[in-house]
């Protein structure tokens, strides 16, 4: 049978969500987005919300009308389950996370994908886009992390350095560091330009499975299976203040700028 994703709007019945979304369509308090024959595992808004992406263990994307609940495209293209979908800040480009070891992107008014990222040795776990639209970035179950650039499909970094898979990534605002974390149970932060690990920050217990940054980029918020999360201070991580990093629980960083790629390909 099929499986439904349930986005729950909190309150009486309104006319218009806070971002403008007509719900006059919905005829409760939420609305049941009824077509995955799988669990869901990725949800990822539009940037003028009007529009949600899902991917599923059935193997495909999907996109939804928000206001009224209607599937509107199917993606087919993976042949396992996708595990994780990120949207362009344009909003004209999606990404997805396969367990059949590759991420793909799309474009919302075709149904095949418009590149094939292939390179990564087992599950891609997690997908993100670089701030700037141009790179997608994906981590693995194989333990790296890569760099792929949207033109061409190549890929231009190969981040090698965590002991254990992959499960979430992170972009600062400014394009300038990418946040990885795992089943190592710590956040790696990643120059993109000198390709090198310029912080490492412990005091996780369990897998890491979401990082965000603050919009200032200053702070990064890292989830994990230990029950908290956990807020750095990613100046005082990266030695920009004389402050010791500390974790919102109090746990101390510790800073390794000698740890470097292991292996970079060529970018186009």
């Amino acid at each position: 049978g099929s499986r439904s994703v349930t986005a729950q709007y909190v309150g009486s019945k309104r006319v218009r969500s806070g971002d403008g979304i007509d719900l006059t369509a919905f005829d409760d308090d939420f609305a049941r987005l009824v077509g995955h024959a799988g669990p869901v595992y990725g949800l990822a808004f539009t940037p003028d919300r009007r529009w949600l992406f899902s991917s599923s263990e059935d193997a495909t994307a999907r996109l939804w009308d928000v206001a009224t609940g209607a599937n509107l495209v199917v993606y087919k293209a993976h042949s396992f389950p996708v595990w994780d979908v990120a949207v362009a800040s344009m909003g004209y480009y999606f990404a997805t996370a396969s367990h059949d070891r590759t991420a793909r992107l799309w474009v919302t008014d075709r149904t095949e994908a418009q590149r094939i990222f292939a390179g990564h040795l087992s599950d891609v776990n997690t997908v993100e886009f670089h701030p700037n639209c141009n790179y997608v970035a994906t981590g693995s179950t194989d333990k790296s992390v890569r760099l792929w650039e949207v033109n061409t499909g190549q890929c231009v970094r190969i981040i090698t350095g965590h002991s254990a898979p992959v499960y979430s990534l992170a972009f600062s605002p400014d394009g300038k560091t990418l946040a990885s974390a795992g089943d190592d149970n710590v956040v790696a932060l990643w120059d993109l330009g000198s390709a090198k690990r310029i912080a490492t920050l412990r005091g996780h217990e369990r897998t890491i499975w979401s990082l965000s940054f603050s919009a200032d980029g200053n702070v990064l918020a890292s989830g994990s299976s230990d029950r908290t999360v956990k807020l750095w201070d990613v100046q005082a991580a990266l030695g920009l203040t004389s402050t010791t990093t500390t974790a919102a629980t109090a746990n101390t960083t510790t800073t390794d700028t000698d740890a470097a790629l292991a292996a970079a390909a060529a970018s186009s």
